[in-house]
């Protein structure tokens, strides 16, 4: 049977772990409805407020209006909007729907690494209805703007906005040790994010591990010329694994349907 699958897949193995390495180095850890935080900093939208502070806002469609606020409930129209986060008007305000509370706000990750809050809502009828605001930083606005795109023409009862805000950014670098008894002047300092001490490891291991390998090449083993350094065959050849690995992707983790002959 071929061998070529194995190795392929074992490259194919190590680019997902590393990229499911970095979208969880990039997670953010909710702290209250407004609130959470993750190796680049911590991201707040306490600071926006109003009643609410994004009101009538129509979608792309211009059927319906939206308004919507992060951290403090609010009531519009009818009792359906009563202490929510969003909701929902028809352009002739004949209707009304929650479409999200302040409470079931969720800190996730959007497909493209973007930091997104959803929120949920049932109303009298027992219709669930779910928004999903991207958060977009931009340190310019404040408090920001909300634009509507409406309801998901793929998912009927999901509605997707983008706040762009100032308090859509990420501020210091992470979650670290807290200040010592003498912080000085600012606070203490925000420390080293998971991402920055993994890196420090990995350089350090691998530092050593070439300075060890060189040193045992040339000493004991007498090498000299591009065979002192350490695993030379094996590492001469990462270049073409890697190469044959995301050729190996695109076609499918598919094995031969023949075997060698012995």
């Amino acid at each position: 049977m071929k061998l070529e699958l194995g190795k392929h897949c074992l490259v194919v193995l190590s680019v997902l772990m590393a990229f499911q390495a970095k979208s969880a180095l990039s997670q953010c850890t909710q702290d209250g409805p407004c609130k959470c935080t993750s190796d680049k900093g911590t991201l707040d939208l306490t600071p926006i407020t109003g009643n609410p502070p994004f009101s009538d806002q129509s979608d792309s469609s211009g059927s319906w209006l939206f308004s919507y606020s992060p951290c403090t409930p609010f009531t519009e129209g009818s009792m359906e909007c009563t202490n929510v986060a969003a909701c929902q008007v028809s352009a002739d305000m004949s209707q009304t729907y929650p479409t999200g509370t302040v409470d079931s706000a969720t800190f996730g990750q959007g497909s493209d690494g973007s930091t997104q809050v959803t929120y949920a809502s049932t109303d009298s009828s027992g219709t669930t209805r779910t928004t999903i605001v991207t958060l977009t930083c931009d340190e310019t606005a404040d408090p920001g703007t909300l634009n509507v795109v409406g309801e998901d023409p793929n998912n009927a009862a999901h509605y997707d906005m983008t706040l762009t805000s100032k308090h859509a950014c990420f501020s210091g670098s992470g979650p670290g040790p807290g200040p010592g008894p003498n912080p000085g002047p600012g606070g203490g300092s925000d420390g080293l994010s998971v991402g920055s001490i993994l890196c420090i490891v990995l350089i350090a291991t691998l530092f050593v591990y070439v300075a060890a390998g060189i040193a045992i090449q040339k000493g004991v083993r007498k090498a000299s010329g591009k065979e002192v350094i350490p695993n030379y065959t094996v590492w001469s050849a990462v270049p073409g694994l890697i190469k044959e690995g995301v050729q190996f992707t695109f076609r499918g983790c598919k094995g031969s349907s023949s075997y060698d002959k012995v």
